[in-house]
This record gives C-alpha cells, sequence and structure tokens, in this order.
C-alpha cells in the first residue's frame, strides 16, 4: 500500500469513526445487531427468571430481612440499618402484596440496569463481538447475582442502583445533559440509603470532571456542589430523624459497632493500661474487653464479627451493661453503645494505627481474593413481620441446592478474573503508548478504575470481607476493564496487519 493509499485509508477510517460516533444512543439501539443482541439478551433473562421461579419460588431470607420489612411497615429506620432498602419494599409493595413479586421487581430492576450498562459501554468503545458477548455471558449468568435478586436482602438493589450510577455517570462525562446528571443524582441519593459505604460515591465523578472538565463550570458546579449538599442534607436529616426516634444524636449506630469490631483486632498486641485512658466511658469499655481471653480476638472471630453479633463476646457484654445500668431498651442501648465504640475504636486506631494495618487492614485487604459460599436455603418459613407485610403463610422445602453447588467453578472463576484484571491493568500500562482511546473513552477508563479502587478501599477499612454479597457491584467493572483494554490491544494488532495489507 502507497503512502497516498495509507493516508487515504486512515482518513477514511477516521471519517466513519466520526460519523459512528455521532449517532445518538436510540438510534444505535434501533439498528438490527443491537436488536438481535437485545432480543438473545432477553430470551437469557427469561430462562433465568423461570429456572428462579422454578427451583427456588420463595425469597430466602435473613434476620436482617425482618428488621427491613419492619422498617418498610413503618417507614422509620429501626437503629440497625439504613432505610433505604425499606422505601424499595414498601414502593412495590403498593403493586402487589404477595411476596413473589418482590424477587421479580429486583430481577426485573438488575436486568434493565445490567442492560444499560452493557449497551452503553458497546456504544462508546465498539467492541469486538466475541470480546461483548464473552463480557455479558457472564455479567447476565453470574450465580451470585442472579442468588441475590432472588433474596430478601439489600445486596440487589444495591448493585442495581451501584450499575445506574456508574452507567450515567458516562453519560455525564460524555454529553454533560442536564437529565441525565438529575437521574444520576437521584440515584446517588438511593444509594447512599440503601448502604452508607456508598457516601464515597459522592467523589468519585466530581474528581473525574474536575481532572477533565475543569473549565466547563456549566457541568462542574452543579455535579460537585449538589453531590455534597446532598451528602449534607442526608447525613443531618438522619442524624435529626435517630434523635427523634432515639433520642440519640448519631448517624449510624452500626458503624461504631462494625469499626471497634475491626479495632479490637489489635487487643491481643497492645499492651494498654486503662489508667492511660482518660475518658471514664472509654476506660469502662477498655476493661470490659480486656477481660476475656486474647482468643477470642483472633482474627476468624473479626472477620465473623463475632464481636457485633454473638453473647458470648465482648460487644454483647458491653451492650448489656448500658440496658442494665442506664434502663435502656435494647435498640436504644444498641445505638448508644454503638456511639460508644465509634469513640473506642476511633482511640484505639489513633494510638495504634501501624498495628490496626497489620491486624486487621492486611488482612481484611487478602479477603477480597477469597470466594465465599452462596447461602443455599432448606426451608421458607415465614416469620411474624413476613406473615403481616405479605400475608404469605406457606412454609416450603428447597428441593435444590444449585448454587452451592457451584462453589467450585465460582472459586476458579474469581481467581482467574483477579488475576486476568490485574493482567490488563499491566498490559495497559506497557501498551499505553500504542493504545488509541479516545477522550471520553480515556475518561470513562478512568472512572471506573477509580471507582474499583476506592470501592475497595471503603470496603477494606469499614468492615470485614466475608460474605460473596460485599463486592458484587464490581463484578461488571472487573469484567469490563480486561474487556476494554483487550479490544484495544487488538485494535492495534489489526492496524499493523491493515498496514502491512
Amino acid at each position: 500500500m502507497t503512502k497516498k493509499r495509507k493516508r487515504k485509508h486512515v482518513k477514511g477510517r477516521n471519517k466513519k469513526s466520526k460519523v459512528d460516533r455521532q449517532k445518538t444512543f436510540l438510534h444505535y439501539l434501533s439498528e438490527k445487531q443491537q436488536k438481535i443482541d437485545l432480543l438473545f439478551f432477553l430470551v437469557a433473562y427469561i430462562i433465568i427468571y423461570i429456572f428462579l421461579y422454578v427451583t427456588y419460588p420463595y425469597p430466602p431470607g435473613t434476620a436482617d430481612s425482618g428488621s427491613y420489612i419492619l422498617s418498610a411497615m413503618t417507614m422509620k429506620p429501626n437503629g440497625f440499618r439504613p432505610i433505604g432498602y425499606s422505601w424499595f419494599l414498601n414502593f412495590f409493595h403498593q403493586f402487589s402484596h404477595h411476596i413473589k413479586f418482590l424477587p421479580f421487581s429486583q430481577y426485573l430492576l438488575n436486568g434493565v440496569a445490567t442492560l444499560f450498562f452493557l449497551f452503553t459501554i458497546k456504544y462508546f468503545f465498539n467492541p469486538k463481538k466475541a470480546i461483548f458477548y464473552v463480557f455479558s455471558f457472564f455479567l447476565i449468568f453470574s450465580p451470585s447475582i442472579i442468588f441475590c435478586t432472588n433474596y430478601i436482602m439489600s445486596d440487589s438493589v444495591f448493585n442495581t442502583l451501584t450499575l445506574l450510577y456508574i452507567t450515567t455517570g458516562f453519560w455525564i462525562i460524555k454529553k454533560k445533559n442536564g437529565f441525565m446528571l438529575l437521574l444520576h443524582l437521584a440515584i446517588l441519593y438511593l444509594a447512599f440509603n440503601v448502604r452508607y459505604v456508598a457516601v464515597f460515591y459522592l467523589v468519585v465523578l466530581p474528581i473525574i470532571l474536575i481532572i477533565y472538565h475543569r473549565r466547563n463550570k456549566w457541568i462542574i458546579i452543579p455535579s460537585v456542589v449538589i453531590p455534597l449538599l446532598l451528602g449534607v442534607i442526608h447525613y443531618q436529616s438522619t442524624k435529626n430523624t435517630m434523635r427523634k426516634l432515639f433520642g440519640i444524636n448519631t448517624y449510624s449506630g452500626f458503624s461504631g459497632w462494625a469499626l471497634a469490631n475491626n479495632a479490637v483486632s489489635m487487643i491481643p498486641h497492645i499492651n494498654l493500661n486503662p489508667d492511660e485512658i482518660e475518658d471514664e466511658e472509654l476506660r469502662m469499655i477498655h476493661n470490659i474487653i480486656t477481660l476475656y481471653p486474647d482468643s477470642v480476638y483472633h482474627h476468624r472471630y473479626i472477620n465473623g464479627t463475632s464481636f457485633i453479633w454473638k453473647k458470648e463476646f465482648a460487644g454483647k457484654r458491653v451492650l448489656f451493661y448500658n440496658m442494665q445500668n442506664k434502663k435502656m431498651n435494647y435498640v436504644k442501648a444498641w445505638i448508644y453503645t454503638g456511639e460508644q465504640f465509634q469513640k473506642y475504636g476511633l482511640f484505639l486506631i489513633k494510638k495504634y494505627p501501624l498495628k490496626f494495618f497489620r491486624y486487621f487492614i492486611f488482612p481484611n485487604m487478602t479477603k477480597i481474593f477469597v470466594t465465599y459460599n452462596i447461602f443455599d436455603p432448606t426451608l421458607f418459613e415465614p416469620y411474624d413481620v413476613m406473615i403481616q407485610y405479605y400475608g404469605v403463610t406457606d412454609k416450603y422445602e428447597y428441593k435444590f441446592k444449585i448454587f452451592s453447588s457451584l462453589f467450585l467453578i465460582r472459586r476458579m472463576g474469581t481467581f482467574l478474573l483477579w488475576c486476568i484484571f490485574f493482567g490488563s491493568i499491566i498490559l495497559l500500562i506497557l501498551k499505553r503508548k500504542d493504545i488509541d482511546l479516545q477522550g471520553t473513552q480515556k475518561q470513562i477508563l478512568f472512572f471506573i478504575l477509580v471507582f474499583i479502587f476506592l470501592y475497595l478501599a471503603f470496603s477494606i477499612l469499614t468492615h470485614p470481607i466475608n460474605n460473596y454479597r460485599y463486592l458484587i457491584p464490581l463484578f461488571a467493572l472487573q469484567l469490563c476493564v480486561p474487556g476494554i483494554i483487550l479490544n484495544e490491544v487488538l485494535k492495534i494488532r489489526d492496524n499493523k496487519q491493515n498496514i502491512i495489507s
């Protein structure tokens, strides 16, 4: 090929890609290939739902499920969990009181969010068919995500909101659209009401916009200021509600319990004289905690949050002490003790930061690579609030253990996915000069990477990673990053072959 023909070939290719980029998303979705893909995915979703309905006709739950349902009945926080998931339960309860409608609504919303994410990625990055289909297959058929859509817990809704938060963020980066910004902010508000770890979502998109669009005041000011205002409003309104209902000025009682659970991992490795603690309440807590043998602060108990939930551990001992001496009921004492534990946990961490890293942060960091079994229920037996709210009295014995049987496959998949993910990051660094990502594509990829590492950091810092449910919101992005990078590397190869030919 002559130089003139090469230039003409490249010019034509650039012109074509420019035309493709000018298509609206709706026009893109109306194309034949997207219709075929969408039809194929819808058939897959229908098959999966039929499978779920037949094998797990009643959604399993836990004690936390009853807590969420109770808040949905009263539309008030119960002192243990955020109220956002209870909003969801209450909203869909208006359409149908049947308990089987709940997993259907969770499954439907998750499917919509997943398809929106998939086709947005396809629209912006134009991946090769094989890459797109492999990526889509593993996301749609993820056992963890499928099971959670059929579970009376907040995980499926939080995963759905996170996918929508990420995807609307892509569109704000690209189009700087006012409607998409409003949708993004609404999703953001719902997300950190469903799970408080999402409070860091407030800063992720502003980081990207400040770096790449700092001169565009129209998008910077609302995208940075409004999320911060939402965060402040949410924080103050939550504290006001907790003070009104329980007489305690706190944002989250549970966060204090979690912080203390993490901090007491240092107890066997420090020699803290109670007389060195000036605060009388903290001294009392430390005296109770050090009554217990070092063995109860072994990492397996810290990881299992025994300090928080088990009566034979020190956390409940402090709780019962407060109930007796402060004349409080269980819920109020739980919240009050959480406030005390917040102060105690911070005190220990500030005094021994390196030990905290060694005995909690680092061991917890390794847990992100562990595959946890999916809870396969044996019996559906409705409890009082479920009977009252959904009118269900049926008992059902589950005949299948499908999700538990997939443990080894999931374990190998988790290991491979992390290897591929970090391998793709290394490949991106090595090929950074050759990879030809456009401006928006670079920003979206950077947005994804920032979100992944901030999510991991917050997860590691705030709570033991001891369940498959906690990292589900990262799964789509873990798949997405290697797909994007591999696609770009293959484009480099194809371009070289075109030049040679």
